[in-house]
This record gives C-alpha cells, sequence and structure tokens, in this order.
C-alpha cells in the first residue's frame, strides 16, 4: 500500500470564523478520530494536501474561505413548503428536518421560517457561505 490509500486519523475542531461558534469537533479522547484516506476526497483539500508530510502529533489551524470550505450559499436549496407537510413538532424555526432526495438519499435542512400557510427550510449546509478555522492533530499514521 502507498501513502495514497493509507488512512490518517485526526482530531480535529470546526468553527465558524465570524463568532467562533463550533460546528465539530471530536478532540474529547473518548470520541474517535476522524479516519481520512488521502486521494479520496474525504476532508477540504487543503488539510489533504498537508497530510502526507505531516507527523503524528502535529497540529495546524487553517483559515478556509467559503470556496475552500462548504461553498456558496445556494438560492435553490431554500425551499417554501406548505406547513402541512411538516410534523407539528416540526414548525418552528430552528426545526432540524430530513427529506428524500430523487435518487434515495437524504437531505438535512433547518427550518428557518413558518407562517400559517408555508414552512421555509434551508437545505445548504450550516456553514455554506461562511469562512471557517479548522484546528487539527494527526493522532495516527501509519507512513
Amino acid at each position: 500500500m502507498t501513502a495514497q490509500n493509507q488512512p490518517v486519523y485526526l482530531r480535529l475542531t470546526i468553527r465558524d470564523a465570524d463568532n467562533n461558534e463550533i460546528f465539530f469537533s471530536n478532540e474529547n479522547e473518548s470520541l474517535q478520530p476522524v479516519e481520512v484516506t488521502p486521494g479520496q476526497s474525504q476532508i477540504f483539500p487543503r488539510i489533504e494536501e498537508l497530510l502526507p508530510s505531516m507527523q503524528v502529533g502535529e497540529r495546524k489551524n487553517l483559515t478556509l474561505k467559503k470556496e475552500d470550505a462548504f461553498g456558496d450559499i445556494i438560492k435553490e436549496a431554500v425551499q417554501v413548503i406548505p406547513v402541512s407537510n411538516l410534523p407539528e413538532q416540526l414548525r418552528e424555526p430552528g426545526a432540524k428536518v430530513s427529506a428524500p432526495t430523487e435518487n434515495n438519499q437524504t437531505i438535512n435542512g433547518t427550518v428557518v421560517a413558518v407562517d400559517q400557510d408555508n414552512a421555509k427550510i434551508d437545505f445548504n449546509h450550516p456553514l455554506a457561505g461562511k469562512t471557517i478555522e479548522v484546528d487539527f492533530v494527526v493522532v495516527e499514521k501509519p507512513f
């Protein structure tokens, strides 16, 4: 096996660069490290490029602009549906919803507005359109 198909294990924290709010973290030792196989597009390309030269225990902090992270906000990913299509407990802003796609996948969204007739649901990634900070450390590397 080459380095290209050997997994690297990371502990990382992803946060919104504007308000420092943590979106994801597995820094707690009780949580499993994230497994990333270089060349498999499993993590942001800028991080993937760094992994082959990093050593176990080495930590990096990157600021990624929206185009290097979760991309722009896609207007078409915000849908308005009849409020009657939502279960009662999901009829409030902030509620998390899931919906099937045409190819039998599931897409997650957030209810952003509700009125008497309609609900507006945003299916964009929560960090779309944002600059993020990623702090990560290599915890295991077989090569």
